[in-house]
């Protein structure tokens, strides 16, 4: 392996399109942290990987609690630190559609879990990422996973629209804020073939009134192979690496 480029940190590692986007950066240059829940599942992934790979356990819906997010924080620096490399990426990729259902008939704690995984999450790991960039006079490069439901509004999707349009202004706060060392890019990665869109489908009309769109994509064959837009992904990341 050549010079190690950068760091990646990726969440949401272990299936779908981050899964596979670690299987594309395990074979290239770059030191990876990955961070999310049982690990243990791509544990055969990342035994296969040629690059080196650092993990931090955690499952993204507990960052609704202060106490857990701050512990993500430290954990995240603490592993920065100690790669030491100044050029970090940041692929905030996890995230949830849940609940799906009609305003009023979602409660309120209905919408702790995307708030947590979509938003809080994503805060609590960029925390982490600026006090290391600013430790090492380094930069940071958020390619951030959007979503069209960031920028419209869709029925039965009032949680995951709110929260996804939240964390796609959060980023855009922090790259006017910092355009010196950050650089901020949305990436809408369209209809996949992956487990969150299986979810999707299994709504019923009233949660979801745009169900059977979505079921009629699969059913014609029209949802993206993951691997193909994790190539895209990677080759964004490469480059920010390069120059």
């Amino acid at each position: 392996m050549s010079a190690i480029k950068g760091i990646v940190l990726l969440s949401g590692p272990t299936s779908g399109l981050g899964l596979e986007l670690l299987r594309l950066l395990g074979q290239q240059d770059v030191a990876l942290v990955v961070v999310g829940r049982k690990l243990e599942r791509i544990g055969d992934v990342l035994a296969a990987i040629s690059a080196p790979v650092h993990r931090i356990e955690f499952d993204l819906a507990e960052a609704q609690c202060p106490e857990k997010t701050e512990q993500l924080e430290k954990a995240l620096f603490e592993v920065l630190g100690k790669i030491g490399l100044d050029r970090l990426v940041f692929a905030s990729n996890a995230g949830i559609v849940e609940p799906i259902g009609q305003v009023g008939d979602v409660p309120v704690s209905g919408f702790n879990a995307p708030l947590a995984i979509n938003l809080l999450a994503p805060v609590a790991m960029t925390n982490a990422c600026m006090r290391y960039v600013k430790s090492v006079n380094g930069r940071l490069f958020v390619l951030n996973v959007s979503s069209g439901a960031a920028t419209r509004p869709l029925p039965g999707w009032a949680a995951y629209c709110s929260s996804k349009a939240a964390a796609r202004m959060y980023f855009d706060v922090l790259g006017c804020e910092a355009p010196a060392i950050v650089r901020i890019q949305h990436f809408d990665p369209g209809v996949l073939d992956t487990p969150m869109q299986a979810k999707i489908r299994a709504a019923s009309e009233q949660q979801f009134p745009l169900v059977q769109q979505f079921s009629a994509l699969k059913n014609e064959g029209r949802l993206k192979p993951p691997l193909e837009v994790a190539r895209q992904m990677e080759l964004r990341i490469m480059e920010w690496l390069q120059q």
